[in-house]
C-alpha cells in the first residue's frame, strides 16, 4: 500500500473496542479496518444516504410525538384504542402519499438549485 499520509488519532476506549472487533471480524489489522470503514462511511456520505442526518432524527422525534398523542386519545376515548387499531393502515397508506409528496418536493427543490 502507498500511504500518503499518516494519521495520529486518539479514539475513546469504546470506540477503540467497536473498531477492534470490526477488525477482528473482517479479519483484518487495525490499519486496514479503519481504512476500510472510513471509505465505506464516506461512500454512503457521497451516494447521499439521509438516514444519519440531523433531518431523520427530527422526522423520528415527530413520529414519537405523534405515537404518545395518539395514545393519549385513544387512553381518553371510549373503545379509543380498538378504533386506533382499526385506522392504522389508512393511516400508514397516508403517510406513505405525505412521505412521497413530501420526496418529489424535495427534489424539485433540489433540481432548482
Amino acid at each position: 500500500m502507498n500511504a500518503a499520509r499518516r494519521f495520529h488519532l486518539l479514539l475513546p476506549h469504546e470506540l477503540e473496542e467497536r473498531l477492534r472487533q470490526a477488525a477482528s471480524s473482517r479479519g483484518v489489522g487495525l490499519g486496514t479496518a479503519l481504512r476500510e470503514m472510513a471509505a465505506e462511511g464516506l461512500a454512503t456520505v457521497e451516494a447521499g444516504d439521509r438516514s444519519q442526518t440531523p433531518e431523520a432524527s427530527l422526522g423520528l422525534a415527530a413520529l414519537i410525538a405523534c405515537e404518545q398523542a395518539l395514545l393519549v386519545v385513544a387512553s381518553i376515548l371510549p373503545g379509543g384504542r380498538n378504533l386506533v387499531a382499526g385506522l392504522e393502515s389508512e393511516a400508514a397508506e397516508a403517510a406513505q402519499k405525505r412521505i412521497a409528496i413530501l420526496e418529489a418536493g424535495m427534489q424539485q427543490v433540489e433540481g432548482n438549485q
